[in-house]
């Protein structure tokens, strides 16, 4: 039996870019990072001890470049760093030695991801969320939601200073940050998608009305994959659909049968509301 993982990591989670790869742009792309790429190979061969950054691809900037001012932004940093003398070293507090360029683009990405991800926890202090598409009376903050305390815990990172790190610190903490930093620029398209197969699976294990589970994935298929995201990360009768999945797919769950009439009621009471649910997305 095929299984889906939903995945809701937003660091993983691909975004319709906006941006529009003409020949010029796709060429500059090459050349960049080319120069880059075999900058870092060059240092390498010669032995560098200290902590280089990081070789990229087309696909790694693609992945955190949602318009082309920001995959300009990135073309430009990348650059920097293919100049004469980049690769000039700095020894921090930590007793490690980096290029100058690596520890100022981390210093400066660790200030930009925590901006982000301090205007996404204003959000979930003032927005509180909906069940059934009415709003309840308390915000995501006030009510301990999971998302709002991981949000919590990554801003606490953030205020790490990395110059007293140990090498392996940073090393490990460079990755976090990557991740991170690329928390809300890639959206996928293929999240609805796999949701909805997640939606199907259980109307199957739970011998749900074909037709009622025909019109709910139409319903929801109305939305376009952003605003499909929006819904789930807001609507908690659409996200507890995930919780009910792993009981009917991972068998060390002996009593899934017990779940069944829960999820069927689940589905009645979500199309019965279903326009209400979908209306601030369309």
């Amino acid at each position: 039996m095929k299984t889906y993982t939903l995945n809701t990591d937003l660091s993983v989670i691909r975004r319709t870019s906006k941006v529009r790869y003409t020949k010029k742009l796709n060429q500059d792309i090459y050349n960049t990072l080319r120069r880059y790429n075999n900058k870092i190979d060059r240092l390498r061969r010669k032995q560098a001890d200290y902590i280089l950054p990081q070789k990229m691809t087309k696909e790694d900037l693609m992945e955190s470049s949602y318009t082309t001012k920001e995959l300009r932004r990135q073309l430009s940093n990348l650059d920097k760093f293919t100049r004469r003398g980049a690769e000039a070293t700095y020894t921090t507090s930590g007793g490690y030695s980096i290029s100058k360029y690596e520890y100022d683009y981390l210093r400066r990405e660790q200030r930009r991801v925590k901006r982000k991800i301090e205007k996404e926890l204003e959000r979930y202090q003032t927005t509180a969320p909906t069940v059934f598409g009415k709003s309840q009376g308390f915000s995501f903050a006030q009510m301990g939601d999971s998302t709002y305390l991981n949000l919590k815990a990554k801003r606490t990172t953030l205020e790490k200073d990395i110059s007293k790190m140990t090498r392996d610190e940073l090393l490990k903490y460079r990755d976090v940050l990557y991740k991170l930093g690329k928390n809300r620029n890639y959206l996928a398209e293929g999240f609805r998608d796999n949701y909805l197969e997640i939606l199907t699976d259980l109307g199957y294990f739970t011998g749900y009305d074909k037709e009622k589970l025909k019109l709910l994935k139409e319903k929801l298929l109305s939305l376009d994959p952003e605003s499909f995201y929006r819904l789930y990360e807001n609507e908690k009768a659409i996200k507890v659909i995930r919780d009910y999945y792993p009981l009917f797919t991972d068998f060390t769950y002996q009593s899934s049968d017990s779940y069944a009439e829960d999820v069927r009621n689940l589905y009645d009471e979500l199309i019965n509301n279903i326009d209400e649910i979908i209306a601030p997305y369309l």
